[in-house]
């Protein structure tokens, strides 16, 4: 069992993060408008250290929280796979939960599209891409015991990238019709 605080996780995922862009920056240095297609990755890092925050500390932590590590805990986990269960019984804070949920993944479906168009190009493959991010959050919560994996979070996270996943394919479809109205004239 290990205490771990926010600031190691935070520097664990700063330090992969920037060997990642650096890659990239080493295989497309020089092409026009590289710097441009970074800023859809700098959204995604700054959601990747809040869902850091939110999904592996207690909310109540303050700002410089810790918690729990503990591999033992992946073998007596603490998982709920009975959906909306605990929506309105199980807790006061439970619609916290609900929306706060949808509300935190609606950014990475805006930016999954951004980021990667010619993975993310239509809205389902956008919504597996969202579920298997949310089931990688849930994996990676068994070894804290303070955290509780979720069937409903699956649910809701996914929600939340369906419908910032709808607005970001709004907005493009706006856009090219934007610019072929320009072309025409």
């Amino acid at each position: 069992m290990q205490r771990v605080t926010f600031i190691q996780l935070f520097l664990i995922l700063t330090a992969l993060w920037l060997i990642l862009r650096a890659v990239a920056w080493l295989r497309h240095r020089g092409e026009p408008g590289f710097l441009k297609r970074e800023l859809p990755f700098v959204a995604l890092y700054l959601w990747l250290v809040f869902i850091l925050r939110f999904a592996f500390f207690p909310m109540n932590a303050g700002l410089l929280p810790s918690t729990i590590f503990d591999l033992r805990a992946i073998f007596d986990p603490n998982i709920n796979l009975e959906p909306v269960v605990h929506f309105h019984d199980a807790y006061s804070g439970w619609w916290i939960n609900l929306y706060g949920n949808i509300a935190v993944f609606i950014p990475l479906g805006l930016i999954l599209p951004f980021c990667f168009p010619n993975a993310f190009d239509r809205l389902w493959k956008t919504a597996l891409g969202g579920l298997l991010c949310s089931l990688c959050i849930e994996v990676l919560q068994l070894p804290f015991p303070t955290r509780c994996s979720d069937v409903d979070d699956l649910l809701t996270n996914t929600l939340g990238v369906i419908i910032g996943a709808s607005i970001a394919f709004i907005v493009r479809a706006i856009r090219r019709r934007g610019n072929r109205h320009k072309e025409r004239t």
